[in-house]
């Protein structure tokens, strides 16, 4: 087997070739995976796989083709894939040429560890036996990943980076006398030694036990506390619609033409930034550009998107190191998302409430109803409770709403000094730290 020195010098001297500008991205990833349902693990598996990506500039005319092909015959036959594209492509007007410089000499890096198989099926046993204990079945997941990203270009670019990220989710559910009922935990972070699967059995299980209890709820607005896992979700949302570059500019973003103004509740900023989660994730993007912090919302007012290489050319600014590979066309988008902490606990806020919800998280979301205003819609899902008088008082069938969600963020009442990281849908260290949020006269109906 070819080892990743030794593909890095033959990318090298590919990318140095001819008159035309070259990059080539190189990723390897090690993957390991533990599924367990019904009480029962049943997949524990792990993976390797290494591929390359390369990207030709033709007079501006841009050509992409990707390999698992890593032999010298393979990589080359790649290369001319992507030239014989370039040229029956029309020129990319926002093309100034690849990112230069930045050459660290292609120096080796450390390759992340991640746990045996035998140490990952240990870690999710213990999440199964105390869901188990609790007389309830547990599903979900313990996921592991690192590996590298190396970007070389014919401009005298070479980074190379390791990343490393785990993620875990856990439902317990009630299949006896709480028959439909069920609790939602999760956790993420870059070592899954770190996992206390004592707390997060703890969290499902608590969730799961007070759904036991209906009541009913009528549609309309109410008040609702969203835990992390719910905040998340919708942030995920509003990245993939709004705060990337190529949306901006494209006009389908809810920024469009909005930086500076105020489009939410003062007591929320929201950023980027890759240095806040030290080791998770990756540092460059896939141009192998340093990843900056970007703040997009500060303080209820819209600051910044992030962008790379073409996206910021044609909005008059530089790459944010936000690219993503070259196979989405989703432009850049934030990795690494953030809400800055408030002042209130989840008990203060639960206790402000007359009457009102607390909602674990939402499935089913969709935010491409009317980008241009955050149109959301999806449903409550794994523990939705009604608060009376500051108390919990039993939980609520799943709801559906449908929300404007700058709206919504209009009306935060608090914001809770505790937060939670929580994975991201991008991947590779992708994630989103948030705290919980209080809002006001959120619209429920009372669809299944």
């Amino acid at each position: 087997m070819i080892d990743g020195d030794q593909i890095l010098g033959m990318l090298r001297a590919l990318v140095g070739r001819g008159a035309h500008q070259a990059e080539a991205v190189y990723l390897l990833t090690r993957t390991g995976m533990t599924r367990f349902a019904a009480s029962r693990i049943h997949q524990n598996l792990d993976r390797t796989e290494a591929g390359v990506t390369f990207r030709v500039a033709l007079e501006g005319r841009i050509g992409v083709a990707g390999t698992g092909d890593l032999r010298p015959e393979g990589l080359e036959s790649c290369l001319e894939r992507a030239l014989a594209i370039a040229r029956l492509q029309k020129p990319t007007p926002e093309f100034e040429g690849l990112p230069g410089g930045a050459d660290e000499g292609g120096a080796a890096v450390d390759q992340p560890s991640l746990p045996a198989p035998a140490r990952r099926l240990e870690l999710a046993h213990g999440l199964v036996s105390k869901v188990r204990a609790a007389g309830l079945a547990a599903a979900g997941s313990l996921s592991v990943q690192g590996g590298e990203l190396a970007v070389i270009n014919s401009e005298g670019r070479f980074v190379r980076a390791p990343y490393r990220a785990a993620e875990s989710l856990l439902i317990a559910m009630d299949d006896g006398e709480g028959a439909g009922c069920s609790g939602y935990a999760s956790w993420a972070g870059h070592d899954p030694e770190t996992l206390d699967t004592g707390r997060m059995a703890g969290t499902a299980v608590d969730k799961c036990v007070a759904g036991r209890e209906d009541v009913s709820l009528d549609p309309g607005p109410v008040d609702v506390l969203l835990e992390p896992p719910a905040v998340a979700g919708l942030l995920n949302w509003l990245s993939y619609i709004g705060f990337g570059g190529k949306q901006f500019n494209e006009g389908t973003s809810f920024l469009s033409g909005r930086l500076g103004d105020r489009l939410c509740d003062s007591r929320l900023t929201i950023y980027d930034d890759h240095a806040e989660i030290e080791g998770l994730g990756l540092p460059v993007d896939f141009e192998g550009v340093q990843r900056q912090r970007v703040d997009l919302v500060r303080e209820g007012k819209a600051v910044g998107v992030v962008h790379d290489s073409l996206s910021g050319v044609r909005a008059g600014t530089a790459s944010t190191g936000h690219a993503l590979p070259t196979s989405v066309d989703w432009g850049p988008l934030p990795q690494n998302l953030g809400i800055s902490a408030g002042e209130a606990t989840g008990a203060g806020m639960i206790a402000s409430m007359e009457r009102g919800l607390v909602v674990t998280r939402f499935h089913y979301l969709n935010g491409l109803l009317d980008t241009r205003r955050a149109l959301f819609t999806g449903m409550t899902r794994d523990g939705t409770f009604l608060v009376r008088d500051g108390r919990i008082s039993g939980s609520v069938a799943n709801l559906r709403f449908t929300e404007p969600m700058l709206e919504a963020f209009s009306r935060v009442a608090a914001v809770s000094r505790e937060r939670q990281t929580l994975g991201a849908w991008t991947g590779r260290g992708a994630s989103c730290t948030v705290p919980s949020l209080l809002i006001r006269d959120f619209h429920f109906d009372n669809g299944r």
